[in-house]
């Protein structure tokens, strides 16, 4: 989950909100991080998952990166039987949803 409130810090424009929804259903938690970017087109959205991938490619972009913290994130999501996958938007922005088998108990912590 911190590398896409990360991300939807970085890719927002300041003075707009990052929104993080949590819900739990029967045996599974949703989180989703929606922020007010750009937003990824649809023919690009699985490639952010595959490592070193970066949508602007050049020398003088704006945010810095390797291209690997979504492609972690997820593997790591999957190995807790879970799934990390980007929603159609509709406009700008992107928005991710973060689901995981739900437990009985959940404890959250918030480093600001």
């Amino acid at each position: 989950m911190q590398q896409c409130l990360s991300n939807a810090a970085k890719f927002s424009p300041e003075d707009t909100e990052v929104r993080v929804i949590v819900a739990r259903d029967t045996g599974q938690l949703s989180i989703r991080v929606k922020d007010s970017g750009p937003g990824i087109p649809d023919n690009l959205q699985e490639k952010i998952f595959q490592p070193f991938w970066q949508q602007d490619t050049s020398d003088t972009r704006e945010q810095q990166g390797i291209g690997l913290g979504l492609t972690i994130s997820r593997q790591a999501i999957r190995k807790m039987g879970g799934e990390l996958s980007i929603e159609p938007c509709g406009g700008s922005g992107a928005e991710f949803l973060i689901t995981l088998p739900a437990c009985d108990e959940l404890t959250l912590e918030v480093h600001a």
